[in-house]
């Protein structure tokens, strides 16, 4: 597994912080005796903020690329995995009491 971010603040001196990740997980067994395989995978996520004196109002993409994958598996269920999420657009407002 592998998940790295980089985030940069204060574009062209305003409050505006841009960042992506990058996630990557290998392929893995999903049962004890080793014979069902969960595919490698990998996720890019982006995301966009502006933060002013009392708030925090961001944008966010998770799974850019929409890449279909089974995070997670049961051991007692080996033939049921769970799907990941698709693409997904989030909106966010943080308020500063």
């Amino acid at each position: 597994m592998l998940s790295t971010w980089l985030s940069v603040n204060n574009i062209f001196a305003m409050p505006i912080e841009w960042g992506m990740g990058y996630n990557y997980v290998s392929s893995r067994y999903a049962n004890t005796v080793n014979t069902i395989e969960l595919r490698s995978y990998e996720l890019l996520n982006a995301f966009m903020a502006y933060e002013g004196e009392q708030f925090r109002a961001a944008i966010s993409v998770r799974n850019m690329t929409d890449e279909v994958y089974a995070p997670w598996s049961d051991v007692y269920y080996p033939n049921q995995v769970a799907l990941g999420s698709p693409r997904m657009i989030e909106a966010s407002l943080r308020l500063h009491f």
